[in-house]
């Protein structure tokens, strides 16, 4: 009876630690993806912008 406690008990640690190791991916994975937008965004903004430069851009005047 011991047994089967313990084995249920590291049985739902262990889901546990599972299911909030998925939680922090998927939030990691979501701030990741809004700062891959946001830099797109402010890209998409310099190429708009008339003033903006190759060189402001990130490509070499060449």
């Amino acid at each position: 009876m011991e047994l089967i406690t313990f084995l249920l008990g590291v049985s739902l640690v262990t889901i546990y630690m599972l299911y909030r190791d998925k939680q922090l991916y998927l939030r990691a994975w979501k701030d990741t993806e809004q700062r891959v937008q946001f830099l797109e965004r402010a890209l998409w903004d310099d190429c708009m912008d008339e003033e903006a430069t190759a060189e402001d851009l990130g490509f070499d005047e060449e």
